[in-house]
């Protein structure tokens, strides 16, 4: 049975407002993270997790939407063969009988030819079931942009890139897990044990029914 909405939406925001905390601090990071975010900065408005922590909290609004704010979280860089620093926008609603959400997430890097810097990005979009439409259950499909009415918000070299199908079945059965499913998707399995000691009795419930709960055994 999932958490009473209070309970899991106080939750989420926590696990967001963590995550926000650990993008905050770029004075230290590489070069060339500090350039893609002094270049997305521009379009994407970086949110610091106190706002963000503002915008969740202050008189418990049930529906979030940090576009209407043009607001973004950065999250914590990932050198994977190369700097990429993800962006993430969040859309949820917790007014209706079954809680919704949006998870869009982009992940950015320079590419360098003839001497040349370009920023580009790919970008994926983590939800839970639509009810009324195609997608009944939980998944992820990519993105070319982080608002499909607005080409503010395009992602650079991503106007070719298909937005309805494919779209993927995750490992979720409620917000919490397909936060989850993000955070590991971008930064392994060792995240679930960073989430399990910051936040404990709060998750231990969602992710221990999950089929990935299973391997962090085997780090």
């Amino acid at each position: 049975m999932n958490q009473p909405a209070n309970v899991e939406q106080k939750t989420l925001n926590d696990i967001l407002i963590w995550v926000a905390q650990r993008g905050d601090n770029i004075q230290d990071a590489p070069e060339q993270v500090q350039r893609i975010q002094e270049r997305t900065a521009f379009i994407y408005r970086k949110i610091s997790s106190r706002e963000l922590e503002t915008m969740l909290t202050v008189g418990a609004p049930r529906t979030v939407n940090m576009l209407n704010n043009n607001a973004f979280i950065y999250l914590p860089p990932i050198d994977k063969g190369g700097w990429l620093v993800p962006i993430l926008c969040v859309e949820y609603n917790y007014a209706g009988g079954t809680p919704e959400l949006s998870l869009k997430v982009a992940l950015f890097l320079i590419s360098e030819d003839d001497d040349k810097e370009t920023l580009q990005a790919i970008g994926y979009r983590f939800e839970t079931p639509h009810e009324r439409e195609r997608h009944h259950y939980y998944h992820i499909q990519p993105i070319n942009g982080f608002d499909r009415d607005n080409n503010r918000w395009i992602l650079p070299g991503t106007e070719w890139v298909p937005t309805n199908y494919p779209a993927f079945p995750i490992d979720a059965q409620d917000p919490i897990e397909l936060l989850v499913c993000m955070l590991v998707s971008l930064y392994d399995l060792a995240i679930i044990k960073n989430l399990e000691s910051k936040f404990k009795a709060l998750i231990k419930s969602n992710i221990e029914k999950m089929k990935l709960y299973g391997f962090i055994t085997q780090l």
